[in-house]
């Protein structure tokens, strides 16, 4: 027993002794006449101007309209929103004209219920909830939909 641990022993110092060394890297020369580049940064594509014209626009939305001229949309979780460059009250008529036509109905008590809503409609066991906010230069028309 003692033999084979002084044989094991004499084994690995050999092994480590004929291990080739490791080789420190090197650092590559830079010209003296070169300057260094400023660090650049990518910026993130979040405000409402570099999103426009970016994603697609859809005509309608779970049966609810998207106004014309919509600069761009989203979906999330299934709400939408868009970009326009209109005012509210351009907003407000042209809903008030094309969701009845729709089906939709007008239900002023809900939209009184939902701080920062400024209408909702409701069809089919469905109530759909819109929010109007200013995004830069534009409007941010968000619609929200709840089950009844």
């Amino acid at each position: 027993m003692k033999h084979t641990l002084i044989v094991l022993s004499c084994i690995t110092i050999f092994l480590s002794a004929c291990a080739p060394a490791p080789v420190p890297p090197t650092a590559t020369p830079v010209p003296a006449t070169a300057t260094p580049l400023p660090p650049t940064e990518t910026p993130e594509p979040t405000a409402p101007a570099e999103m426009l014209n970016i994603m697609p626009v859809v005509d309608s939305w779970e049966g609810v309209p998207v106004m014309p001229g919509a600069l761009s949309g989203m979906f999330d979780m299934g709400d939408y929103f868009y970009f326009i460059d209109a005012s509210e009250e351009e907003i407000a008529a042209f809903y008030e004209a094309e969701m009845p036509a729709l089906g939709w109905q007008p239900r002023d008590e809900m939209t009184a219920k939902v701080p920062g809503t400024v209408f909702t409609y409701y069809r089919d066991g469905r109530f759909v909830f819109f929010l109007i906010q200013p995004e830069g230069d534009n409007l941010k028309v968000f619609m929200h939909f709840v089950n009844e």
